[in-house]
């Protein structure tokens, strides 16, 4: 990767599309950029919630040449593939921002109220599909199978151009050398690299930062709540790295499967906004962490965080990234 330079048709990235890295390990470094625990959650000045979030608990993605476990049989769901914990991670989590959020949502699912959107793979939308069953129970009239409380919610695609012991199999003897501790700072540096330098973060955190900054600037702009006012993302580990660094979090992070980023943006009592950027570490975590902006204080305020953005939000994802190819 000379100069931070990656060929434009990987780097289609529009909203959330990003090429997942592909890496084999699902140990988290801890983030110690968290300043604490939130609160109880205020819903009188909740106007917008954007949630990125890691898809759950996959098969491998790839092998090696003397991998014992190379064969399609102990991978039945296929490779890369949401396993059956990953669906019940991302369950967990819908049930998780319901009780987050239930009272700032409501209770029945209407269209006007939330957006997902989701990488184009197959484990990414299986995780927004699963997610969205824990957020959405069916109620009332929207019960359309008693013997199934579920029901059908859009997941919008963007294209993504634009692991052993889990199982129970014995690793080779050589990987206790190297698996997972020597792993961890390797995984998580090359994460970073993909949003290493400005032009990268433009490149590639910046247009989802941009498209929720978007959002915000719209909800601040009007006295109604704006639709929708709950965005959700389902991505990869590198989506959250990439819009962790672009926001100015250097801290080298491998997130565990379930992890999100949570952007709320309140109204304050002087009639402005404030944006809150929180961490949850895994979908079964009690309580996301509040993460302090770097640039702000405790409270950082829309506009301040806007203009803390700007040098990193592309004006023209296309021409930026075809001048690189030049």
């Amino acid at each position: 990767m000379p100069g931070g330079r990656l060929p434009c048709q990987r780097r289609t990235l529009r909203v959330v599309g990003l090429t997942c890295l592909g890496a084999t390990i699902a140990v988290v470094f801890a983030l110690s950029i968290s300043l604490g625990r939130t609160e109880k959650q205020s819903y009188s000045s909740l106007k917008l919630v954007s949630i990125i979030f890691r898809h759950g608990d996959r098969t491998p993605t790839d092998t090696y040449p003397e991998d014992p476990y190379n064969d399609d049989k102990y991978w039945p769901e296929g490779w890369g593939a949401l396993t059956n914990k990953g669906k019940m991670e991302m369950f967990t989590l819908g049930k998780f921002l319901r009780q987050r959020y239930n009272g700032f949502l409501s209770e029945t699912y209407y269209p006007q109220e939330v957006h997902v959107r989701s990488s184009d793979n197959d484990r990414c939308l299986m995780s927004a599909e699963s997610c969205l069953a824990g957020l959405y129970p069916p109620k009332g009239d929207q019960v359309w199978n008693p013997e199934l409380l579920w029901q059908p919610i859009p997941v919008h695609a963007t294209p993504r151009n634009l692991d052993a012991e889990k199982r129970k199999l014995q690793l080779p003897a050589w990987t206790a050398g190297y698996y997972p501790d020597k792993l961890r700072t390797l995984a998580a540096r090359s994460l970073a690299l993909f949003s290493e330098s400005q032009t990268m973060k433009r490149l590639n955190g910046g247009p989802l930062v941009k498209h929720i900054i978007e959002k915000m600037r719209s909800q601040s702009n009007t006295s109604r709540t704006v639709s929708p006012k709950f965005l959700m993302f389902s991505a990869h580990d590198v989506t959250i790295v990439n819009v962790l660094q672009t926001m100015g979090f250097t801290e080298l992070l491998k997130p565990q499967y379930g992890a999100a980023v949570i952007i709320e943006l309140h109204s304050t009592n002087d009639s402005g906004y404030e944006v809150k950027v929180l961490y949850l570490n895994n979908a079964s975590d009690s309580e996301p962490h509040v993460l302090n902006t770097p640039g702000c204080t405790d409270k950082c305020h829309l506009q301040q965080f806007v203009d803390l953005m700007k040098p990193v939000l592309p004006d023209d994802w296309t021409v930026e990234c075809q001048k690189l190819d030049s």
